[in-house]
């Protein structure tokens, strides 16, 4: 009798035993499935956080970014086009609703199209064409907020689609390779930041097609 209760308490106990690790069990895999809820949502959040943080440390936006950085031949393209065909491109850049990156030529790179095209008046409005002009500009400017730590590769060429509709191929290097022509980006001359962008400076102005530069040019 003695030997059956103890064979009974022991089953018993084992049974018990075998339940508290199942529970265990169960418990082990909620709080892993919690924490890694958890994990994520932080991962989540300190990702938007690092995206956002550029933005929100200036409220500067692109078109006043453009000129802090003396940037007016660009400005004044923008505004010709604008006045010509009306693109709204000074307008998007006045705005804070949508971000958008800008590989900004300097000065010195639309002066030497001028040079390229044998413009006398050194006035991006002697092309005579607002609608070439246009082009150039959209394929300057990519939707989306774009880092140059995002856009440079360290090997092999990155693609960044343009609001013109065909894209540029940047390389380690910082060249920056477009249909008609190559820029150089900067790295000291990049991420100029703002609310709505930020602004790369190059060194050429992009074209979307292969131009011949007169005989008589610089």
């Amino acid at each position: 009798m003695c030997k059956l209760l103890t064979y009974s308490i022991l089953v018993k106990t084992s049974r018990i035993h075998t339940k508290l690790k199942t529970l265990l069990l169960c418990l082990t895999v909620l709080s892993f499935s919690f924490c890694d809820s958890e994990d994520l949502d932080s991962i989540n959040t300190a990702g938007n956080n690092e995206f956002n943080s550029s933005a929100q440390e200036t409220s500067q936006l692109l078109s006043e970014v453009l000129l802090d950085n003396g940037l007016t031949e660009f400005v004044e393209a923008l505004n010709y086009v604008n006045e010509e065909i009306y693109t709204q491109l000074p307008e998007l850049f006045a705005s804070g609703s949508e971000q958008n990156t800008i590989f900004a030529p300097s000065n010195e790179a639309f002066f030497k199209l001028y040079n390229c095209l044998g413009l006398v008046t050194q006035d991006i409005s002697e092309i005579g064409d607002p609608g070439f002009v246009r082009d150039i500009l959209l394929y300057h400017v990519a939707k989306g907020r774009r880092p140059s730590g995002s856009i440079i590769p360290n090997n092999s060429e990155f693609e960044v689609e343009t609001r013109y509709g065909k894209s540029l191929f940047i390389n380690s290097d910082g060249s920056v390779q477009g249909v008609g022509s190559k820029a150089y980006l900067d790295i000291k001359l990049a991420d100029k930041t703002a609310a709505n962008g930020i602004v790369h400076i190059i060194d050429e102005v992009l074209l979307t097609e292969e131009l011949l530069c007169l005989e008589n040019s610089n």
